[in-house]
């Protein structure tokens, strides 16, 4: 038997007829499935009245519309998401594509929060993706603008009616221009938190984790320049914290205990001094140079890179390196994520 042959074959059921017939608004013709691989996955499935006399169960989603939308969920959304299942035990099947706009995903993640599945599976797909964007809206009717803003290797800002992206440190492109730069700042923030809340209920670490580094990452240029800025509190609403995933509310503690506070402290420099190691995304390490300077009010250091970009610099004093302080974060991470897992009876003697 070739190897072709032997992967084709390696699904168990790929000659046992469908048992499950699934209802779909405006299908006719049900979409099929087979129960023994369904009720590995799906609570709900498995859950599914069996009429013993008959040779198939039927399950209608005729009726079912998700959070947020106004139509009952489609054949094309079931079937992918079938896909993500058979995918698990057929090795001839691929994992069905996700765009890399996030939005599309939106009722996938939700449908299959609800059947109680892959979920994990997608979520980490979805943040493995190094092009997926955030889709923000601003304004309506004709005034509506849309933003796609990516979420891994981009650093934007606002300049004059335009958002600015730069993804090298010499490479400043304008992404977008005719907005209102006054409703960037809260559209982003809302945008943000909408995709925090969702993926911290589903649970979907790496994706929250993505969000959060690229929230991070914009709030490089602060206030006027930052496309978060000062809205970046409203990202961090009462119901994202409340279902923040415990793995990343145990990092967040971590890192707060761990890092040293940024101190008021100013250096007084009588001229510029070279920095040494500067973030990458401004600083070409074959031609570009980094100085840190003190602000005229003498009230922060800043510093500026031949690039032409001007950052301000926090300080703090004493505790761990920062390579030594991601080690430690990670472990108190992992030795709550294991007492976690372990159960109340276990948990309640640790230490």
């Amino acid at each position: 038997m070739s190897l072709k042959r032997r992967r084709e074959s390696s699904f168990l059921l790929a000659d046992v007829e469908p048992d499950i017939h699934i209802r779909i608004h405006a299908q006719d013709e049900p979409l099929k499935a087979h129960y023994d691989l369904l009720k590995l996955f799906s609570v709900v499935a498995r859950d599914l009245p069996r009429d013993a006399s008959s040779n198939c169960t039927v399950w209608d989603l005729s009726g079912l519309v998700l959070g947020g939308e106004s139509q009952p969920v489609s054949a094309e959304l079931v079937q992918m998401w079938l896909g993500w299942l058979y995918v698990r035990v057929d090795a001839s099947r691929r994992e069905p594509a996700l765009t890399d706009l996030l939005d599309d995903a939106r009722c996938l993640l939700l449908f299959a929060g609800t059947c109680d599945t892959v979920i994990q599976d997608i979520g980490r797909s979805l943040a493995s993706k190094p092009g997926l964007a955030l889709k923000v809206v601003m304004g309506t009717g004709a005034e509506r603008k849309e933003l796609q803003l990516l979420l891994e290797g981009s650093l934007y800002c606002l300049h004059e009616n335009g958002l600015g992206e730069r993804r090298a440190p010499t490479s400043l492109r304008t992404a977008y221009d005719g907005l209102d730069n006054s409703a960037v700042q809260p559209a982003v923030a809302a945008a943000l938190e909408e995709w925090l809340a969702l993926a911290g209920q589903l649970h979907l670490v790496l994706l929250v984790r993505k969000l959060m580094a690229f929230a991070k990452t914009q709030m490089t240029y602060w206030h006027g320049l930052s496309i978060l800025g000062p809205s970046v509190v409203q990202v961090l609403s009462p119901r994202v914290l409340k279902l923040l995933p415990p793995e990343v509310v145990y990092e967040a503690v971590a890192w707060r205990f761990l890092q040293p506070e940024p101190l008021d402290t100013v250096l007084g420099l009588s001229e510029p001094c070279k920095m040494l190691r500067p973030p990458g995304m401004f600083y070409d390490s074959v031609e570009g140079e980094a100085s840190v300077h003190r602000t005229g009010d003498t009230e922060r250091n800043t510093i500026k890179f031949s690039t032409g970009n001007i950052l301000y610099l926090n300080l703090s004093l004493g505790g761990p390196g920062r390579q030594q302080l991601g080690e430690l974060v990670a472990e108190v991470v992992h030795r709550a994520v294991e007492d976690e897992a372990a159960g109340p009876s276990v948990a309640q003697g640790s230490s």
